[in-house]
């Protein structure tokens, strides 16, 4: 029985990020309701909903959502979405992405999306980048993942806008998550 493309590509990406800027993606979760033709509606054509929190770099807010959600255009498959902080009424209620950096070292994708009080970040860390991410409906996380990235500079650093590519990736996969049971999605989850 041989691997799914998807798992072969997911596999690909993360090796490539961790031999190019210390990136590793510790766990990535779809759950059993996740299809790609449901991420193509609620996303595609779209604005859709990031809610960031937490800034890991010595910049203001504003900018690190804007880098955050620029190198997050276009890493995923179907048609365009706009990652926006700011959505438009083209953004579909209740659908949203939701990215905690250098908060909890680890957690799941219900936690994250019911935003319960431990998603709070602390203060920036000198270069490391810890990141909880999930694409949510409502309270519930079609997909979650786990990541982080040590010697990124800052926002603007290539090494992040590649981190964060990886992760928009890995966050809406283009395969459905019935046929992928039972699957580990990244290499040693």
């Amino acid at each position: 029985m041989g691997m799914s493309p998807f798992f072969l590509f997911a596999a690909a990406m993360t090796l490539a990020a961790c031999a190019a800027g210390g990136a590793v993606v510790h766990r990535v979760k779809l759950d059993s309701v996740y299809t790609k033709q449901e991420v193509a509606y609620a996303i595609g054509g779209r604005d859709v909903r990031t809610e960031i929190l937490g800034n890991p770099f010595a910049v203001p807010q504003a900018a690190f959502d804007a880098a955050v959600t620029a190198a997050m255009h276009g890493a995923h498959f179907g048609r365009p979405a706009n990652f926006t902080t700011t959505p438009s009424d083209s953004a579909l209620h209740p659908y949203r992405v939701r990215l905690v950096f250098n908060g909890p070292a680890a957690g799941n994708g219900t936690a994250l999306c019911a935003g319960r009080p431990d998603s709070a970040a602390p203060s920036p860390e000198g270069g490391k980048v810890r990141l909880l991410a999930a694409f949510c409906r409502a309270d519930r996380a079609f997909s979650f993942l786990s990541a982080a990235a040590e010697g990124i500079d800052g926002p603007d650093d290539p090494g992040f806008r590649d981190f964060m590519r990886q992760v928009t990736v890995l966050l809406f996969p283009p395969v459905d998550a019935e046929r992928n049971r039972d699957r580990c999605l990244v290499p040693f989850c």
